[in-house]
Formats: structure tokens, sequence, C-alpha cells
């Protein structure tokens, strides 16, 4: 069956005659046509229903709307029982014959009462009650309006008031809750017994064949394992033309010390550089690299570096970018991108995606995974009894150390036969649905590589930060890739703060245990006073185990290292705020330069919050429940909660009596709102128009939880808050961070095409946030609101890598640092006896090594308090803060005394190089406005159960490509690369057969009109980074095809909506300039439009590309300098956030 699925059709009864003329259907055809150009659409008129005629029907992918069309122009009044009229510029009163509401219901329940019958028979897998949710407009004539208030429309959803202004917006935010596929409105069409014409000549159009009921698919199968590919080999090629003398590398910008200097000129096979708090293992660990690459001439795809963070992977390719320009120029940048510099994880994703048939899984973060585990859970064979999420936490809690210990799989099943169970039928959950964990991922590639060596064949330099904390399945993979390679690691034994999560310093100490490893120690801090200094050396002389060379001072200033005692915790946190007033406002330095850094958020954080608001300071909190600290967040949390029947919200995780419930959860936020709110002044009507938002909200109008909440944001009166503003900012950012956690929660719970029930639904979203996210989200990352003048409250361990000028560690009490809970006994799903249970438990050593790494992040000034009394109950000073006072450049002062003021350095480093990909930037170009919301402040759009189908179908163009390469004919790997790889995470069943068969026609299609394009492919799926105003733009080019004139560079689109023609251009333009910076010679370009066969080109010329640089450039620059204005305009209506933009175009 051949059905022609793209753009705008039209469709009539058969018996019946229509006025083709008619100038609204004229109005209606001319809008939709472009609308809808590049995605199904079909407009039905005079069709026949059991309660007379209706004029217009149209079926738009988010389900049918009636349109009751009204030859009227003016102001419309009318209500469900009154009268009807309208009251034209003339002011002439015309009234209507019958009333419009009551019409419209009749002539809805009628194309009900056709529709059901036909989903029954043809897409049963759709929710009846969804399928009931059909749109009912009335249209009138450019120029009308309907006055709010004359009926209550959040009651009537299926209701509308429409004119060609509005009808295009309209029927993008269609909330029925399902999608309507082209082969669903052509049985539609089929059963209704309509024919299709052309509007033009008012001629039928031939009939295709008959579409057949789609019997329901079983649910999704495992995928079967893809074919390994291993990377390309190409002749390695250097940055530059000859080596550059080793001492421009050692003295430049400033000489290395002696101990930086062995290490960087070692060719060692295997070195183990121990690298003290402060002693500049960055910028080791860049002139190492640097070294590699203009000195000893390497490749530099043939370099791995692994970093904790991806901050400190920003960092070291910052400087990178800055040595290698200063001594080899710009031109031996152009290849630095094909560096790998990251996490551990990204590298196992990029690994297993790009050689190992994951092209087309998603991944989980860990609060998405116990999302998705409350979910799958109860068919994992728990244990029976106790709370549910409680055993989830627990699950988690083991398999994280069975991956991190890489424990065998038989002995588990021998001695932990339950938890080797629903660990069995856990992973059977996550491959059904075609998702790794952040855990599983590193397993995954140990396994891929120890099957397959040569995957790791192109590395030739491995080099790994912080290897003190790494666990036991990391290091197995970094002995895989580093078998054949020159392995360089760095680490500090005393920061080892991460055993909790697997982290063993063992595998420091065992580094290349039998291949004599090089040792280099570097004792030199860059970082610290030497007060400050004093201070470390005293806390590393209590380690256990082996002892390391004492932190030298490089800086020849003393600092401050102060032990504050006060009478409370109350009094602490008020002597610190007035500090930090005093320093500030005495201009000595900013809130950003002040870190206070808390054991516990949780414990130790709320009196600060409290104190920092009440005498004005910003703050910025981290810590895993740092989300739930503000007052936004509690509000928006609050009001969800109040929606679902027996909707709570616990004031305390751990104090089940201590709950808001019923209307106190309304109340209670509204006063968190006004404390955001500027000026702290609610609307009078605020009750009234929540309640409204909730009796929609329990109505079941809203299609997902984004749409819900952008409702709930509005109705708040969001967009009176200022972006320019710093305290609104850190709002707006926090609020963008809740939207995260609905999208977490509500995506797992729609993988695979659940049914929606979302009463139900709500109600989990009530269990989540209460029983794990309010002690698992923290705050929006510092990094991503860069610029904001804040001080940053966080642990301990969040603040690993970081540094400020002052930094305040608090409540040094016994119980809270050390913790109470460490080395207590946990109770383990997997025998003790398997693993090391002691390490997970911690001990006084670990926090030792935790207390160290809070004293060494302080360059100028270190101030550690403690307090006597808690509630009037004494407390005892913490072990720590006696080990600090055994400093002899320790100050004491108490809660009565001022802090004397020291030297801050003004300025601190250049900001850090940013990578961002073309769509980031067309993002930009877009809307300043939009790139901010989604990019920086982590907005989400709303869901939707095609969401996934691009994506799709440029995985199956991906492994087709690579068989074709392998010498496959290109209708024949496209055929069996969907049949492989097409998946859709929220679509199952019959629902997604169909997808994939009409998917299978579009490319079968594609690929046999362009066969002769597929043979000459020389590179698909090829990743790109290349340097471009203090900034590197990323990509992956589609294809890469071998033309007569060079290289033709090809990108897949599926919509010429979303991105614009000049968009995608742009686009390619980048891609192009980034093969041409590595030397290539590309020429020519285009796009090719998979749903309709369609290949454009697109140009690429000298002035075409200088065009596109200097775009890329103006969004860098307008991006590293923070600007986002946001840009009205035709795109507003399309916009996933104009729901909540103040600047929308209306």
């Amino acid at each position: 069956m051949a059905i022609r699925h793209m753009g705008l059709r039209f469709f009539r009864e058969r018996r019946g005659e229509h006025e083709h003329e008619h100038r609204q259907l004229k109005e209606i055809v001319a809008l939709l046509r472009y609308e809808y150009e590049d995605e199904t659409a079909f407009v039905l008129t005079n069709v026949r229903v059991p309660y007379g005629k209706l004029d217009c029907v149209v079926l738009v992918p988010g389900g049918p709307v009636i349109l009751e069309l009204k030859a009227y122009r003016g102001e419309i009044t009318g209500s469900e029982n009154g009268a009807w009229e309208v009251r034209t510029g003339e002011g002439t009163v015309v009234p209507l014959k019958k009333n419009l509401f009551e019409q419209l219901g009749k002539e809805r329940y009628g194309f009900i009462d056709k529709l059901l019958p036909i989903r029954e028979k043809h897409f049963p897998e759709i929710d009846r009650e969804y399928v009931k949710k059909v749109g009912a407009w009335g249209y009138f004539e450019t120029g009308s309006w309907y006055p709010d208030g004359q009926m209550n429309l959040r009651k009537i959803p299926w209701f509308a008031i429409v004119t060609a202004e509005t009808l295009l917006e309209k029927l993008r935010f269609i909330n029925t809750g399902y999608t309507l596929l082209p082969v669903d409105m052509e049985v539609i069409v089929q059963e209704l017994r309509l024919e299709e014409y052309d509007p033009a000549t008012g001629r039928a159009v031939p009939a295709g064949e008959p579409v057949l009921p789609v019997k329901p698919a079983p649910p999704p199968p495992k995928p079967a394992p893809a074919p390994v590919r291993l990377p390309r080999q190409v002749p390695p090629r250097s940055c530059t033309a000859g080596p550059l003398l080793e001492e421009l590398v050692l003295d430049n910008p400033e000489p290395l010390s002696s101990s930086q200097r062995a290490a960087v000129r070692s060719r060692n096979t295997r070195i183990r550089v121990i690298a003290g708090a402060g002693a500049g293992k960055t910028e080791t660990l860049t002139r190492k690299i640097v070294h590699l690459l203009l000195v000893e001439q390497v490749d530099p795809s043939s370099i791995v570096a692994f970093t904790f963070t991806k901050k400190a992977a920003q960092s070291m390719k910052t400087r990178i970018y800055d040595r290698v320009t200063h001594l080899g120029g710009e031109e031996a940048c152009s290849r630095l991108g094909e560096m790998y510099i990251g996490t551990i994880h990204a590298y196992c994703l990029s690994l297993l995606r790009d050689c190992c048939g994951y092209g087309n899984w998603g991944e989980l973060d860990e609060n998405q995974e116990m999302a998705f585990l409350l979910r799958v859970g109860w068919d994992c064979h728990f244990p029976d009894g106790g709370n549910y999420p409680q055993k989830c936490e627990a699950f988690l809690r083991n398999l994280n150390v069975f991956y991190a210990e890489m424990l065998d799989r038989s002995a588990l099943r021998e001695q932990a036969p339950g938890f080797a169970a629903s660990l069995e039928a856990y992973e059977d959950a996550l491959e059904r649905h075609r998702l790794l964990t952040f855990n599983r991922m590193t397993q995954v590639a140990v396994e891929q590589l120890e099957r397959h060596p040569g995957l790791a064949a192109n590395i030739q330099y491995l080099i790994v930060d912080e290897y003190q904390d790494i666990n036991r399945a990391q290091e197995r993979l970094i002995q895989l890739l580093g078998k054949d390679a020159r392995t360089f690691v760095v680490g500090d034994p005393h920061q080892t703060i991460y055993q909790w999560r697997g982290s063993d310093e063992r595998c420091f100490e065992q580094f290349a245990e039998g291949l004599d490893p090089e040792e280099v120690t570097i004792a030199e801090n860059r970082r610290s006073g030497t007060a400050i200094l004093d201070v470390a050396n005293v806390v590393a002389d209590g380690f256990a185990g082996r002892r390391y060379d004492r932190l030298t001072p490089v800086r020849d200033i003393p600092g401050g290292a102060y032990l504050v005692g006060c009478r409370s915790d109350l009094s602490e946190a008020q002597w610190i705020a007035s500090q930090i007033k005093r320093y500030v406002d005495a201009g000595r330095c900013q809130y950003s330069d002040i870190g206070l850094l808390l054991r516990s958020v949780a414990t130790s954080a709320p009196v600060f919050i409290d104190e920092f608001r009440k005498q004005g300071i910003p703050f910025v909190v981290g810590g895993k429940v740092g989300l739930f600290r503000r007052p936004e967040v509690l509000c928006v949390a609050k009001l969800f909660m109040w929606v679902p029947k027996g909707g709570y919200f616990q004031k305390s995780r751990y104090d089940f009596n201590e709950l808001y419930i019923d209307d106190d959860l309304l109340y209670s936020g509204c006063r968190d709102w006004k404390a955001v709110t500027p000026g702290g002044i609610l609307p009078g009507d605020l009750v009234e128009r929540l309640s409204a938002w909730k009796t929609a909200a329990a109505g079941e109008i809203y299609p997902d939880l984004i749409s819900m909440y952008y409702d709930l944001l509005n109705t708040l009166g969001y967009q009176q808050l200022n972006p320019q503003d710093p305290e609104d900012a850190i709002a707006l950012a926090n609020l963008g961070r809740f939207a995260k956690l609905l999208t977490d929660f509500e995506s797992v719970n729609r993988f695979g095409g659940a049914p929606r029930d979302w009463n139900q639904l709500l109600a989990w979203l009530c269990e989540y946030i209460n029983a794990y996210a309010t002690s698992a989200y923290d705050e929006q990352s510092p990094d991503d609101i860069r610029g904001i003048e804040a001080v940053q409250i966080m642990t301990i361990h969040q603040a690993k890598g970081l540094e400020w000028p002052v930094v305040f560690v608090p409540a040094l009490i016994d119980g809270r640092f050390p913790s109470g809970m460490t080395g207590k006994p946990q109770e383990w799903l997997i025998p003790r006896e398997l693993f090391d249970a002691e390490k997970y438990e911690g001990d006084l050593e670990s926090e030792r090594k935790l207390f160290y790494v809070a004293v060494t992040r302080a360059k100028d000034l270190l101030v550690a308090t403690c307090f006597t009394s808690q509630n009037g109950r004494p407390k005892r000073m913490s072990v720590f803060a006696h080990d600090f006072a055994e400093s002899e450049a320790v100050t004491y002062l108490g809660e009565n005394d001022v802090l004397p003021f020291h030297s801050i350095p003004v300025g601190g480093e250049a900001d850090e190089i940013q990578t961002y990909t073309a769509g980031e930037l067309i993002t930009y170009g877009k809307c300043p406005h939009l790139y901010r919301l989604r990019q920086i402040w982590g907005y989400e759009p709303p869901l939707s159960d095609l969401l996934g189908y691009g994506k799709a179908l440029h995985a199956c163009m991906g492994e087709a490509a690579a068989m074709i390469k392998d010498g496959h004919i290109p209708i024949s790997a496209v055929a069996r690369a969907v049949d492989q790889h097409f998946f859709m995470p929220y679509v199952g069943g019959a629902r997604l057969e169909k997808l994939k068969a009409d998917a299978r026609a579009k490319l079968l299609k594609f690929s046999s009109e362009h066969a002769e394009d597929l043979r000459g492919i020389r590179e698909a799926e090829a990743r790109i980074e290349f340097p471009m105003e203090h900034a590197t733009v990323a990509g992956r080019v589609d294809l890469i095809l071998q033309q007569d004139d060079g290289l033709e560079v090809r990108d897949y689109k599926t919509s010429g909506k979303v991105v614009t023609p000049d968009e995608a251009a742009l686009q390619v333009r980048l891609y192009a300039l980034g093969l041409q910076s590595c030397g290539k010679i590309v020429g020519s370009a285009s796009l090719a439009f998979l749903l309709d066969s369609s290949v454009v080109g697109v140009g690429v010329g000298a002035d075409e590309l200088d065009a596109a640089r200097t775009a890329a450039q103006n969004y860098i620059q307008g991006i590293n300098g923070r600007n986002f204005p946001a840009k009205p305009g035709p795109f507003c209506s399309r916009c996933d956030y104009g729901t909540i933009c103040r600047w929308k175009a209306r």
C-alpha cells in the first residue's frame, strides 16, 4: 500500500456538494497548507454525523478538531446557556441563530459516535477516553475576539473561539494525550466514506488501497546484538609541520617546577604522578598533552584524557587551546577536537554508540534511574514487605556496588539468589527499553573491549586525572584502553573522598603493578597562603598508611586561618553572615569569592539559608537537597501535591507526622511564592486562579506534566520575575530545574507507550517527590548560572576540584563532622564477604580526608567554626576542630570578635573555553532567550509520544551507512537497519509497529531514489570539533560523500519547520568549515529530507562560509557575554515555552 503522508490533503462526503470558493475555507486552506508542508494534516468538509452536517473537520497529529464556520467579524458574546451575538465594528449587533456552545456540543458528540468504532477497529492502543477529546471551535473572520470571563474555558477544554490569527497556535497546542499517525488519518476518512479531492479544481483524486486494521503487537523484544565496528585506522598526522623546542613548552606561559618538568618530559610507558592539593596538576596535565602534540608530534586523535568532571575537562581544554595557539599558532589547533577530553562515563557512552550498536539507546542519570526503578521494580522480585521506595533505593545502592566492584555473577547467584534474580529482571527491563545507566555503561564498555580489543587500537596515549577516585570497573576499563598505550595517571591519595560510591585508593597504589611504573611527586602548592598550608599539613599528618610529601608553599603570602567558637548554631550562622557582609561592603571581595562548605547540606544549611535571607546575602545552594531549600521550588512542589486526592508534602523526609495536606498545601505554597515575587505582593485573586488551575489539572486537560507546570507558572505570575535581577535569575534557574524533575519522572513512566492514568501519575509523582526527590535534587549548578553574584553553599564532596579566596567550614561538632553515621554497619542485599563493605560504610580516615579537601579549597582566608549548643542541648567540638587547632598558624576568635581584614587578590582566571554544538548556536540565533531557557536554565519541552522519531530515522540511516560502506546494497542495508534498530521510547505495541512500517517505507523510498549517492559514502556519523572565537564548535555529520570536486557534507532532516532552511544551511556550512579546518577539501553540501525523499543543495563557496563563520562568532560572543535578549517573531507560535515567555509575540 502506498500512502501519501506529507502535506495537506482534502476530503468530502461523496454524496454532498460544498462551495469550494467559500471565503473562510479558502482562508483555512491557505493557513494550513504551509504550516503542514512537511507534516500530515487532513481537511474534511461536509461530514455527516448523527446530529447534522459538519462544516469542517481538521485532522492533525494532535487529534481532530471540528470547525463551525461563522462569516462574522466583531466582538463575540455568548455563554453556555445564553444567546450568542456579534457586535460589528460599525456597532451593529448580529444575533446567531443558534447557541454556538450547544451547537458545537451536539456536533462533537455526533463525531465522537462515529470515531469510537473506528478506534476500536484500527487503533485500539489509543485510550478510549483520549479519543473522546475532540475539539469543537467556532471559526470567525479575522479581527474578531471573544472577551474572557464569559465561560470557564478550563472546565470545557474542547471549546474555543478562533480566527485566522489564532488557529495555527491553537492547533499546535491541542491537549489530547495521543498522536494521530498518517495511517490513522487514512482509516478515519476511509471509514467515514469520504472522497479525496483537489480544492483548486473540485475534482476527485483517485482512491488508494484500503488500510487494514493493525493487530496489536507484543511488547518490544530485547534488541539483537549489533555487530561491532572497529575504529577506522588512518595514517597519523601531527598538528604542526615539525617539532618545537622542548624548552618552549616547559617554560611558557611560566616555567614549570623541576618535578613538573620531570613528569612532562618522561617517556616511560607507565607514569604515576602524586600531586598534592593545589599543586598545579591541571597545568601539569596540560603541558604533558601540549608536549605530546608539539614536541613529540603525536596525532591528536590518538590521545584520550579522562577527567573527573565536565568542568575539569573544560578547564583542561581551555589551557591546551591557549598553549597550542600561543606556541604553534591558530592552525595548530584545527585538529585538537579529535582528542577525547572528558569523563569516563561520556567516553563509554560515545564508544558504545559509535562502535557497538547502541546508537539509538538512551541513558539514565541517577535521578531518572530511580524514577525508572520505581516504575519497573514491582516486577524485579524484591523481598515482600517494607517501604517500596526504600526497597528501590536499597536495590540501587547494592546495584552500584555490583557494577563498581565487577562482582562475579555466578557467585552472586549462589550466595545472593534473591538479589541476582532482581538484577537480571532489572537489566532485562533496561534492555527492552534500550537504556544505559551510568554505572552499567562502564561495565558494558569493559565487556565490549574484552571481546574486541581492536576498539582501543587508535589510542596511543592515555591520561587519567583524579586516579585515586576511580573504582574497580573503571580501573579495568583503563587497563584495557591502555594495554598498548603510554599511560599517565595523576592523583592524590589524601583526597580519596568517594569511597561510599566505590572509589578505591588502592587502585592508585597498585597502578601498573609488575610493570615498574615511574613515580613523580609534585608537592608545591600554588593555591593557598602559608597559614592555610600549615593547617593542611597538620591534618595530613593524621592520615594512616603511606606517608606522602608535605605541601610546600609557592605563594609568598601568609593568608589567614581562624578557628571561631560560638555559643549556638544560630549565633554561628549570624556571625558568619555578618563577616561576609563586612568583607563585601568594605570592597574586600565579592559574594562569588566565598564558599561555605558543609559536611551535609541537609543538616547544616537551613540555619545559614535563613540567616542569609535575613541579611540580604545572595546565595546558591548545592547538595542533593539544595533544590528544595528554595521557596520558589517549595511553592510549585506543594501546589502539584495539592492536585491529586490524598496529596501531601512532608516537611521532613524522615518525619511522617509533619505533613502539609489539603488547603494547607495551597496557602503554604502561596506564602513560599510571596518570598519570591517582586515586592512580596501577591495578586488578590491568586487563590481563585490557582483553584481554577487545580480543577483543570484534575480534569485531565493537560497532555503532560510540563504543560500543567508551565500553566501553573503563568498563573503564579512567573513573567514578573526579571532575568536581569540576580535573585530572580537564581529563582528562574531553579524553576527550570524543577521542570527537569518533572520530565525525569514522567518520561520513564511513558516508556514503551504505557497507557496514561493521569490521576495515578499525579499520585505517583507525589510519592516520587516526597520519598526521593526532596533529598536527591540539587539546585541549578553554579556553572550553569555563570555571572550570578552569590555565595556558594555546597557539600565538601561537591567542592572537590574547586577553590575560593575565602572559605568557611562551619559546624565542626561531634556527630556532624565527622558524621555520626560513619562506620555504622549497613544492611546489604549482597553478602559482605563478596565485597569490601566497610569501604562503603566509611571510617574516621575517610572523614579526615574529606576535611582535608575542605581546608585545601581556600586560597587566602580559611575560617573554621564550631558551637557548643543546639536547641539548648550541649555539643562537643569535633576531633577535626582539635586537629585544626594544632596548627601554630591558627588564630582563635569568639563570636564577639570580628574577622580581621585580609588582602584578597582581585580578579580570577579568564573564562574557560566552552564547547557549543551547531544546534545550540542555531537555537541562540533563533532566540537568545530561548537558548537561556533551554540550555542554561534547563527548561524542558512538553513530552510527546512521537519524541524520538527523527532520532530513530537518523540512527537507522547511520547503521545503514556503515553496512553500505561494508559492501551492502543501499536498499537492503536500509531495510535491515530499520528492522534491527528502529526504536522509539514513548511508543509501543501496534503503534510502534505502524511507525516502524511507516519509517521503513520512507527510508526505502529515499535509499532507492538516492542509491548512487549512498554508494559514495566516505564517512557516516562523523564527529567534528573545531576552534572558533574562544570556543569550540562540535557536531556530528550525518554523511560525508566522496564527489569529483571533493567531499560533500550532507545532513538529514525530518522537518523544515523546527529548523528553517536557512538554519539548516548554517549547520552544514559550519560542518564544512570544521572539515576544512582539518585540511579536507569540501566541494559541496546538501540537506536530505527523509520524509519526502528530496535533496537540496547548500552553497559552500567562500562568501557563504565566511557568512556562516561570522554568524557563529556573533552567537558565541553573545553567549559568552551572557547576552540573552528575546527575539519575538513568527517562531513564537511554535515555541515550547510560549506559555511562560514574557516577550512572546502575541
